[in-house]
């Protein structure tokens, strides 16, 4: 039998695991890799997956177990395999930086990289954290804001107080990125700091229905995408992950549901009166808010600006699909469909554009988030009526599961090897 040429063009031996300096090298890049990609915010489910795809086109043998906060790998063939343990912060999503390392895995798999080149890459990739990069991140939390008020059928006093809050969570967000004590209550100063700029907002803008941009303005932090995650890793028989992953969503709840209330509790000594429901704006504000929401999400989710278009087609279907389908057959059946719809189109765009699947699907998802029902379980636990929260409880933990199911079915009709 020949012997098969190795990723750099050496040769290895007909077992496809080569000597161990070369698995060793594998393993440095493999290692190198799966932080970086967690660093960016991949699921664990999608992490093992890609690792184990590379690993295979190197021909060298990996298992791996990946939690929010960890990495444990075991990279060789058996009896001489070497093991792993990289401890980590939870990832945050970067649509760009998860790009790079999507062709920078194609490259490799073709051999148009050696290990070591694409090692330098890894060492290269640095996030933007300079004070364009915070100020674009506090304009896009403003924006997705504004665009959720409208979403949630709020009229244009309901937009511009939703966006003020935007703009205080957002500033609070990048003071919590120099910070670690900070970041650790952000959540619950988070809900507190809504509810309070929600009252002022009344009192500048005149009467604002305070619920509608309280929780606009705390849509991106509300964990209602982490709840999609933790419930997507655990269909995929991620457990511990999943579990973690579910902890720290719920841990995030109660600390916003608390600081909500609590500011709330402290309005309540100054008599504001409760604004009427608002008239809702046209159709056309509801096209305009999904544009904005479109760009928000472009910087709040750090991808590049040639991939507006994609997450402006993405957002328009499942926004468009599942409000439709909701008229006709209720909110988890609109959700499952406007999920299955846009997922496709993610995955089929991604294949076309040779780009990851998720540059379409994470924002795309953000209309059919929960978060509005997470956020009312746990305000209801709060406020101690227990039979609603327990009821919107279920109804949130429904939608979550119809939206996974959605998002399975598209990796499924579209036969696609990358799956949310």
């Amino acid at each position: 039998m020949a012997s098969l040429p190795t990723v750099d063009g050496a040769v290895e031996a007909p077992t496809g695991q080569g000597t161990p300096e070369k698995v060793a090298r594998a393993a440095r890049f493999l290692m190198k890799l799966a932080g970086a990609l967690h660093t960016y915010g991949m699921p664990a489910h999608r992490l093992e997956l890609a690792l184990e795809q590379i690993g295979d086109r190197m021909g060298v043998t990996g298992r791996y177990m990946v939690t929010p906060t960890s990495i444990v790998a075991s990279i060789g063939p058996e009896g001489a395999h070497q093991t792993f343990l990289h401890r980590c912060a939870p990832g945050r999503v970067n649509l760009e930086k998860q790009t790079a390392l999507h062709q920078l895995i194609s490259d490799v798999g073709d051999r148009r990289l050696t290990l070591e080149e694409a090692v330098e890459i890894l060492d290269s990739l640095k996030e933007d954290t300079g004070p364009g990069a915070r100020l674009r991140a506090i304009a896009g939390f403003a924006l997705a804001a504004a665009a959720t008020a409208v979403f949630f059928d709020g009229g244009s006093r309901e937009s511009l107080a939703a966006g003020l809050v935007g703009l205080a969570i957002g500033t609070l967000v990048q003071l919590a990125t120099r910070s670690r004590r900070l970041a650790i209550v952000l959540p619950g100063l988070a809900g507190l700091t809504a509810a309070l700029v929600g009252a002022l907002a009344q009192v500048l803008l005149g009467p604002v229905f305070s619920v509608i941009p309280i929780l606009a303005g705390l849509i991106i932090l509300i964990p209602s995408l982490n709840l999609t995650i933790a419930v997507n890793e655990l269909a995929h028989s991620h457990l511990v992950a999943g579990t973690a992953r579910l902890g720290g969503v719920l841990m995030a709840f109660l600390q916003i549901a608390f600081g909500v209330v609590l500011g709330n509790k402290l309005l309540a000594q100054f008599g504001l009166e409760k604004a009427p429901l608002p008239q809702a704006l046209p159709v056309w504000a509801l096209a305009v808010a999904v544009v904005v929401a479109a760009v928000a999400s472009t910087v709040l989710f750090k991808a590049r600006t040639r991939d507006l278009p994609v997450i402006l087609l993405t957002m328009s279907i499942s926004f468009a699909g599942s409000r439709l389908a909701s008229m006709a057959f209720g909110p988890e059946v609109g959700v499952l469909l406007g999920a299955w719809l846009m997922g496709s189109v993610a995955h089929l765009v991604g294949r076309w554009r040779n780009h990851p699947s998720a540059v379409g699907i994470l924002p795309g998802i953000l209309p059919l988030l929960p978060g509005g029902l997470g956020f009312q379980t746990f305000s209801a636990l709060a406020e101690r009526d227990v039979l609603a929260g327990f009821q919107t409880g279920v109804t949130m933990l429904f939608v979550a599961l119809s939206l996974v199911t959605g998002l399975l079915l598209s990796s499924l009709t579209s036969r696609s090897h990358e799956a949310f």
